[in-house]
């Protein structure tokens, strides 16, 4: 006897930021895939935001705003085993899920991989970093150095202050910082919420450029300033010590 092994669709997608025109890119695959069955059918999608508020059309998104990390698109038919079920959703720091109706049958392969490509062209880089980490591993440093950076560094500083060290060995400080930024922007990048934004891109578009531009700016003047920090300890023990 031969046995062969069922391999089901796929339910997870990439965590991802997505905007109404993925939604209703998502939207025209299912309708078209539902319009090719042997038995077409016609269908109608809701929205639930936040688990408790329906909606029902494209323009209740549109007028509701905003964004969410609790979201399901339910397909609607008359014909369906369930009539109404949802298709995507996206719940807090999970990885987004999709569940094809039993209905598209094997034909539900392709349209995972469509599907997933949507959520793939949204996803960040460094998120598709974190997707091919080991982030256990990521997870230990950032406790272990966040932990040395509260508990040691205060004490450091204060042991070569107050005793006749080379002030030089404080760059120490800023050469842990180095280390340490990409670990916490690793792990922060893997806490971040899957969410949709109740907008289209193109409006998306000129506000994250403002936004990246005001980041840009202040992340150049923290690391200016500690820096400055730094040299302005070392002239000032310097010139103690030449007293």
């Amino acid at each position: 006897m031969t046995t062969t092994t069922i391999r089901s669709v796929p339910r997870g997608l990439p965590k991802a930021a997505i905007y109404l025109d993925d939604l209703f890119e998502v939207e025209r695959i299912l309708t078209e895939a539902f319009s090719k069955l042997p038995k077409p059918r016609s269908v109608s999608f809701e929205y639930q935001v936040n688990s408790e508020l329906k909606m029902t059309t494209h323009d209740d998104l549109i007028k509701h705003g905003g964004e969410t990390s609790s979201f399901a698109l339910l397909v609607i038919s008359e014909g369906l085993v369930f009539s109404s079920r949802s298709v995507v959703s996206l719940y807090g720091g999970l990885n987004p899920s999709i569940d094809f109706p039993y209905e598209l049958g094997d034909s539900a392969w392709p349209l995972y991989a469509q599907v997933q490509q949507i959520f793939e062209a949204r996803t960040s880089r460094l998120k598709k970093v974190v997707a091919q980490t080991s982030m256990p591993t990521f997870y230990g440093l950032y406790g272990a150095m966040g932990a040395l950076g509260l508990l040691v560094i205060p004490g450091f500083v204060t042991y070569v202050l107050r005793h006749k060290v080379n002030p030089a060995i404080l760059l120490l400080i800023p050469l842990y910082a180095l280390i340490y930024a990409p670990v916490w922007i690793l792990v922060r990048t893997d806490r971040k919420k899957a969410k949709i934004y109740f907008r289209h891109r193109r409006d998306e578009e000129k506000t994250r450029q403002s936004a990246r531009k005001e980041w840009v700016d202040k992340v150049v003047l923290v690391i200016l300033g500690a820096i400055a920090g730094v040299i302005g300890t070392l002239i000032t023990r310097l010139l103690i010590g030449s007293h």
